[in-house]
């Protein structure tokens, strides 16, 4: 197989933070999110607070009767439990600014699409660092009101999440999927104004661990990656600092796996916009096959209204000529 040209998969640890460093960080809190509760749905619903048991992550895929092709952060079928009373969808956004107007349209859509696809009750989450003031709000979408349920993740969710993973690493205990997933709930969820301070001690933290050669740790690095470079960006020398300091324990054959990250999920995201492009592409030519299809059937139609009279004009020309 033909190595990719962007790739050095053979980096010294200085140079693969070198890399690091140079990879693109578009939304770093939304691509983390997005990663950890496609990846680790199960612990991820426990670990982020999400309402009703969870039973399994649903397509995020979303068509609107309008023709649109949308795509929800997360998605779940859950059953009774808290809040959900009955067997029900959840729709989870993670929100990093206060909700707008396209968004407050959009989270609608997806409600409509998961009541009308599973035929069971949906509830739309929304989940932030960004206090909406109340747990409930309704919105007003296509002229139609509906609820969004909000998780605050709080300074003080923060700390407590922090204290919980010191005493556990500084005690030598054994972590859980769901108490790993602090690490990326943290890095995700900390405000700026403190995020220096508590970014570099999970990074320090984190670079205490044995690291396992599996998803969680490398979805977990991925994401501690993008905050550090995302809190630093004034700091080139503190950003090395901390990516060397996560990286030292990952084994060296799998650097490669670190450094090509950013450029499989460009590359995944392009690919679903070409994949859209062709749906629409393929869509509007059903569209203009099924009008060319109606229109050859209206042509048929009048080709056989003229084809009978002119069997009608014959018949009557034949019995001129037999009076004659």
């Amino acid at each position: 197989m033909e190595k990719n040209k962007f790739v050095n998969y053979n980096p010294t640890l200085e140079g693969l933070v070198d890399q690091l460093i140079k990879e693109p960080n578009h939304n770093p809190r939304d691509t983390a999110f997005r990663l950890i509760v496609s990846h680790h749905s199960k612990a991820a619903h426990t670990s982020f607070n999400f309402p009703g048991k969870f039973v399994k992550k649903l397509d995020l895929d979303v068509h609107t009767e309008n023709g649109r092709n949308l795509r929800m952060d997360h998605g779940e079928l859950v059953l009774p439990d808290g809040i959900i009373t009955r067997k029900s969808t959840i729709n989870v956004e993670h929100q990093s600014t206060k909700l707008y107007r396209e968004k407050i349209d959009r989270i609608y859509d997806y409600k409509l699409y998961l009541i009308h696809k599973h035929n069971i009750p949906s509830r739309s989450i929304v989940i932030t660092n960004i206090d909406p003031g109340e747990k409930k709000i309704c919105y007003e979408a296509f002229g139609e009101t509906y609820q969004v349920d909000y998780i605050l993740c709080d300074i003080g969710e923060i700390k407590k999440r922090l204290n919980i993973l010191r005493n556990i690493i500084n005690n030598n205990k054994p972590l859980s999927d769901v108490v790993l997933l602090n690490f990326a709930y943290i890095a995700i969820f900390v405000e700026d104004d403190v995020g220096k301070e508590i970014i570099e001690e999970i990074a320090q933290l984190f670079g205490q661990l044995e690291f396992l050669n599996n998803t969680l740790y490398l979805d977990l690095y991925q994401t501690l990656k993008k905050m550090i470079k995302y809190h630093f960006l004034d700091d080139l020398e503190k950003t090395k600092e901390l990516l060397t300091m996560i990286t030292k324990s990952v084994p060296k054959e799998i650097y490669g796996e670190l450094s090509v990250f950013e450029l499989f999920l460009n590359e995944i995201d392009e690919y679903r916009e070409l994949v859209k492009q062709n749906e629409a592409s393929l869509l509007k030519k059903d569209k203009e096959m099924s009008a060319m299809g109606d229109e050859m059937s209206t042509m048929r139609n009048e080709l056989s209204a003229k084809d009978q009279l002119i069997e009608d004009l014959k018949k009557q020309l034949e019995q001129k000529n037999h009076k004659l």
